[in-house]
């Protein structure tokens, strides 16, 4: 999400976000004449021990999950799964060079 949008004092996390799309975009160049493609998930807030190591009882993570995009909720690791797929597949033959936006709505409220 940090590639899209930051906050004050994330300077750091923004740049080697940004960096990474930067990244996604000069493979998908590099490599889309031999028919690979190259794209990247941007998750939103995700329930990760880096989402509860800064938020550790679970009242703050409700309390948190209330406030997060148009789902009201924190998302789980396994959600990231489908929009994996999605990508990977056959379906999907003509995005290179991307970043699928998978923030529960995060984005859409800023």
């Amino acid at each position: 999400m940090h590639e899209h949008a930051t906050r004050p004092g994330g300077a750091a996390y923004a740049s080697s976000k940004r960096a990474v799309i930067g990244l996604v975009q000069a493979a998908a160049l590099d490599y889309g004449q031999q028919n690979i493609r190259v794209n990247a998930i941007s998750p939103g807030i995700i329930s990760t021990r880096m989402f509860t190591d800064r938020l550790p009882t679970e009242a703050q993570q409700r309390e948190a999950a209330a406030t997060v995009g148009g789902l009201k909720r924190v998302g789980q690791p396994d959600e990231m799964a489908g929009a994996i797929l999605f990508l990977a597949s056959d379906e999907c033959t003509y995005l290179t060079g991307a970043s699928l936006l998978a923030d529960g709505g995060l984005l859409a409220g800023i």
